[in-house]
């Protein structure tokens, strides 16, 4: 089953790049560069900006104004002379920093917990957007079909993807669907002879190159099984390899302070599944959803 054939993958077609790049520069950092030119007061209100980043976003110009001890008509002078147009723009790129970031996010060994955590909030949004809006509909609905015609789904995994393929087993098990997970070589070579064609074998791991995976997806398809990939780039070994290639974004790096974010985008697309799952099931499948999720509640709540 070779489901690449079917549709190509487009361009990426939302890289998050802005041709006045400049938006997005830090507002505190004009500030730190206009300094020496600021009046005593426009100092006062710099001062406060560098103590209270936040607060720009968060208040109306008479709210911050008072807080500080200064007029609306200085705040304007002031944004000004940042290059803003006024408050109301320098308060919009503020919070356009925060929702549409720069691609590249650097942590650095002097960042304080302020700043590591606006950066991690610029990381998440840039590489979940480039995720959901890259991977094409048709090969979330033809992987989701698949899962619906599979007697047995097997889901095999490396290193620390280990943990989305335990959710995953966990998440597919309470939507109804008949699966298991293998982050062992040998239980799952062993698993490979119970698979079937119509079968689905779903690989994820964030380089692609794992030799494991590779491996036992490699074997599933001589199975004639369905086989996905979740996997970081569409140019790995894995990607290639798997009938539906479900890649997330390129932009994590291998490195302890990334890496985390590269679950993030596995459960994204693994959310997606479950959704497309879960609206073409048959009336059978939505009453089998019925009773998971009751036998769920009751275990919550067991008197």
């Amino acid at each position: 089953m070779d489901i690449k054939n079917h549709f190509s993958l487009s361009k990426s077609e939302s890289n998050l790049e802005n041709d006045h790049e400049n938006i997005y520069v830090d507002y505190l950092c004009k500030v730190n560069q206009k300094y020496s030119y600021l009046s005593k007061s426009q100092r006062k209100i710099a001062n406060y900006l560098n103590e209270h980043p936040d607060e720009i976003s968060r208040c109306s110009i008479s709210t911050l104004c008072q807080k500080i001890g200064t007029s609306p008509s200085s705040m304007s002078r002031f944004c000004q002379l940042l290059n803003y147009k006024g408050f109301a723009d320098m308060k919009f790129c503020a919070e356009k920093e925060l929702l549409f970031p720069n691609e590249t996010v650097e942590f650095n060994d002097d960042d304080n917990i302020r700043i590591t955590k606006k950066k991690y909030l610029n990381l998440y949004t840039t590489v979940l957007t480039d995720t959901l809006l890259n991977i094409k509909d048709q090969y979330i609905l033809i992987a989701a079909k698949a899962l619906t015609r599979a007697e047995h789904v097997y889901i095999y995994s490396s290193g620390s993807s280990g943990a989305t393929a335990n959710y995953v087993y966990q998440l597919f098990l309470q939507i109804g669907i008949p699966c298991n997970y293998f982050i062992d070589r040998q239980l799952g070579m062993m698993s490979l002879e119970h698979l079937k064609p119509f079968d689905v074998a779903i690989g994820i791991n964030f380089s692609g190159n794992s030799a494991t995976v590779t491996e036992l997806i490699t074997l599933a398809r001589q199975k004639r099984a369905t086989t996905i990939a979740i996997t970081s780039g569409t140019q790995s070994p894995l990607s290639k390899l798997a009938d539906i290639p479900l890649c997330y974004s390129t932009k994590i790096n291998d490195d302890l302070r990334y890496i985390h974010a590269a679950r993030i985008c596995e459960l994204a697309i693994i959310g997606q599944l479950q959704t497309a799952y879960v609206h073409i099931s048959s009336k059978e499948k939505n009453q089998s959803l019925q009773r998971s999720k009751l036998a769920i509640k009751k275990s919550r709540n067991p008197q």
